[in-house]
């Protein structure tokens, strides 16, 4: 029997806010943390205040913050700290219907209110907003275990990482081997692969397909790598790196 992952509980850690007498996380294990985090699909809650605005669907606003977040739920208080007209509560707030949230440091994005009290409520976020929550949360989670320089050459600004519809690869291992795997996301520079047999760390694999792309494994997990292309790829032409399978 296959034991259950603990590193993914044990990365998770390096995101806590208090790191009294704890060395500082590397940048390595700040990158870890965003691919387990997408690997393992792990959605925990973080407990932390980001304030921001709830506009409901009848037009009214109020300004509210949290208390806890992940990508699939956001639980709010009404915010009584702020003199704006605002921060009134609004009359009424019906379970099931549609809000937009916009919070500091994650933006604006859609839900539905799923539960409420005299304090707050909560919000299940639309599907489509999942991805980008998960994405901005997961960076968020890493700013409190380390302020990220890594010094690379690359302007990750004009990164573009996208998480494929069809998500079936197949490569060459370095043993010549065809293996198959999952794209949870890639960019013009990396792809992080779900995999059942792992390549070891600095070995060359080819990604199969319309193209074929070589590249290099730079880290390894429980259930997946990260490979580092050869050659980057054009933000114009990443739509046909997606096509790993043939």
């Amino acid at each position: 029997m296959n034991k259950r992952p603990t590193h993914r509980y044990k990365i998770w850690q390096l995101a806590e806010g208090d790191l009294a007498g704890h060395e500082p996380a590397s940048p390595r294990q700040v990158e870890d943390l965003v691919a387990l985090m997408a690997l393992y699909d792990y959605r925990p809650l973080i407990e932390t205040e980001l304030r921001g605005t709830c506009t409901f669907s009848n037009g009214g606003s109020s300004n509210c913050k949290t208390t806890m977040i992940s990508s699939e739920a956001v639980h709010l208080v009404y915010d009584a700290q702020t003199a704006d007209p605002a921060a009134k509560r609004p009359n009424e707030i019906r379970a099931g219907s549609a809000v937009q949230l916009d919070l500091d440091q994650i933006g604006a994005f859609r839900g539905v209110v799923a539960s409420k009290k005299p304090e707050g409520f909560r919000v299940a976020v639309d599907d489509d907003c999942k991805p980008m929550l998960r994405t901005k949360l997961a960076r968020i989670a890493a700013e409190h275990a380390i302020s990220l320089d890594d010094g690379s050459v690359v302007d990750k600004s004009s990164i573009k990482r996208i998480e494929p519809e069809i998500k079936s690869c197949s490569y060459l291992d370095h043993t010549g081997t065809l293996r198959q795997g999952v794209i949870v996301n890639l960019s013009q520079v990396d792809a992080l692969i779900k995999a059942r047999i792992v390549p070891p760390v600095n070995s060359r694999i080819i990604f199969r397909g319309s193209r074929r792309h070589q590249a290099e494994v730079t880290r390894t997990f429980e259930m997946g790598f990260a490979a580092r292309f050869s050659n980057l790829i054009s933000a114009e032409g990443l739509s046909d790196a997606l096509k790993f399978s043939d």
